[in-house]
């Protein structure tokens, strides 16, 4: 029975950054340099214990561990004047490297809240899971002019935006499950 679960939730966040170059000698590294920043999210601090359910239905929101995404970042000194000068010319303007941990049993998914309008986790009828440690590498380069070259390489929650009118609906889980798969994209930016 569905109607135990609740789309009203409470989430909790926290962030948290520090910026070494404060304790460092001015003039060697970028504005962005050396930046280590991570965040901890709690998806919901309601559990659903499985006593309180019956025993064939869906999947379960029974610990608070399982609902806490964890991520960490950090920003590689490839950007500073003391690098642009040893090579002449600046190699990057971002070099940042993600990791995240989430111990979450079911795939990274709004299938079962799209198809069958219930708040509730959707477990995969193959048992495929997701692989907990996600993982992403970015790098971005100033062309000039408000130009910009991104590109990123990824082991992380993706879900990409796909749809046709022949089959009606849309991708609605997490593409980069298992360990080993990942995802690349090139992009260009402008700001004006």
């Amino acid at each position: 029975d569905s109607g135990y679960y609740t789309f009203s939730g409470i989430k909790a966040m926290g962030r948290l950054s520090f910026d070494p170059k404060a304790f460092l000698p001015e003039g060697i590294f970028s504005k962005e340099d050396l930046k280590i920043y991570s965040e901890l999210s709690i998806l919901g601090l309601k559990n659903y214990p499985v006593d309180n359910i019956k025993r064939n239905s869906p999947p379960y929101y029974t610990k608070l561990s399982e609902r806490m995404p964890i991520m960490v970042g950090f920003n590689f000194p490839v950007c500073g004047p003391a690098l642009t000068r040893i090579l002449g010319f600046k190699l990057l303007d971002l070099l940042n490297g993600e990791l995240e941990y989430w111990q979450n049993p079911y795939p990274n998914s709004f299938r079962a809240t799209y198809d069958f309008y219930v708040p509730l986790p959707y477990a995969s009828p193959s048992g495929v899971t997701h692989d907990n440690l996600k993982w992403s590498f970015s790098a971005k380069r100033n062309c000039g002019n408000g130009f910009s070259v991104i590109v990123q390489v990824a082991h992380d929650h993706l879900i990409p935006e796909s749809f046709t009118f022949v089959q009606g609906n849309s991708d609605r889980t997490d593409v980069v499950l298992r360990h080993g798969d990942w995802w690349w994209v090139a992009k260009t930016q402008f700001d004006f």
